[in-house]
């Protein structure tokens, strides 16, 4: 993204009466418009933490946005995509801030706010991560790529275990989490049992093809889990599921489809689960992280009566955006296959930093969980 400085627009020379105070500020906002026009980078070009700080200062030097500039603003965002959720944030709020348009609850700028809104559930639902799976394809790891629709393949790592009957896991991961993230997670979670591993990057995540949503992630964890089982032999008596943060909406979604389909799964284990993404937006601090709750609302209560097979749930005590609260409203939901963990001194982000959440959930993988 080119470096351009936007000074403060003076406002052209009006004539005299209302009309003329109009053209004048219609023609100061063509101006700037034209001029963060110049901040356009490449189509679907990553915005990074540089670009993202001068394509704030430059609204904030624009002074009040008209539809022209509002527009111009919208358009870069459009074309890009944020490295960071803490950028789109910030630049979300100052639009709000500097923008007349979005200030105005006519009906002519719903056009307006309509994109704004498209954005925030690109920028604040899915926030896919960029990491490729070939370099990690290492220590017994492979790259496996699965085609989930006509023109769309996901991408992802399997590891098959390093002793026989050792089971395996599946892990859908969070939100933000990468193909790097999942394998680090499954290597710790399997690093005495040798169970086998596999883990894919969602649409649009990583390697993997396509547009994120619920119908598309839900669908193809489905066609994952049959690909795994299909191609590595995998009973589902020897099977857990394993979800965090958002993925375990996923995990809960694919064990109940097998459950319900008569095959006896294992066990699932859920780590920092929500019960609905629509239920983080009644705290305050979700309510900071975006406007509104998604459409997408990822309801897992919804689900719990259908996990009749045992589940672990862990969460932290420390845990200020998925209150432990939710992990306790799905344990009661699930009712007496559930057992919920809580570990006190650790959040949603850093639950994985205390080696107590991986040896409870491979516990869950071997049947050897604590009564």
């Amino acid at each position: 993204m080119p470096t351009i400085s936007i000074q403060q627009q003076r406002p052209a020379r009006a004539t005299s009466g209302p009309a003329g105070t109009q053209a004048g500020q219609r023609a100061s906002d063509g101006q700037t418009a034209l001029k963060l026009g110049r901040l356009r980078g490449k189509p679907s070009a990553p915005i990074g933490a540089t670009a993202a700080a001068r394509l704030r200062e430059a609204v904030a030097r624009a002074g009040p946005l008209g539809a022209r500039s509002t527009q111009a603003v919208l358009e870069i965002l459009t074309r890009g995509r944020f490295e960071s959720f803490g950028d789109w944030k910030q630049l979300r709020g100052l639009l709000e801030e500097r923008s007349l348009e979005l200030k105005d609850p006519t009906p002519g700028t719903a056009k307006l706010r309509g994109q704004l809104r498209a954005l925030d559930k690109r920028f604040v639902l899915y926030c896919p991560t960029h990491f490729s799976a070939a370099p990690l394809a290492k220590r017994g790891w492979k790259v496996e790529q699965v085609q989930v629709a006509a023109a769309t393949t996901v991408v992802g790592l399997v590891r098959p275990p390093s002793r026989p009957a050792a089971g395996w896991m599946i892990l859908f991961g969070g939100n933000g989490m990468s193909i790097k993230d999942n394998q680090e997670i499954l290597e710790d979670c399997a690093r005495k049992s040798g169970c086998g591993l596999a883990t894919f990057s969602y649409r649009g995540y990583d390697d993997s093809q396509g547009r994120p949503s619920h119908a598309a992630i839900t669908r193809d964890a489905d066609s994952l889990v049959r690909f795994v089982r299909e191609k590595y032999g995998v009973a589902a008596k020897d099977l857990t599921i394993v979800g965090q943060s958002m993925g375990t909406h996923v995990a809960a979604h694919a064990a109940v489809n097998l459950l319900k389909a008569g095959e006896p799964l294992r066990s699932v284990a859920l780590v920092s689960p929500p019960t609905s993404i629509a239920a983080i937006h009644d705290t305050p601090k979700a309510q900071l992280a975006a406007p509104w709750p998604p459409e997408e609302t990822y309801n897992t209560l919804a689900l719990a009566k259908g996990l009749t097979c045992p589940v672990t749930i862990v969460e932290g005590l420390g845990d200020s955006l998925v209150h432990p609260a939710h992990a306790r409203a799905l344990a009661s939901a699930i009712g007496q296959n559930a057992k919920a963990f809580f570990i006190p001194g650790f959040g949603h982000n850093d639950i994985w930093n205390t080696p107590k959440t991986g040896a409870l959930v491979n516990a869950t993988a071997m049947g050897t969980l604590p009564a």
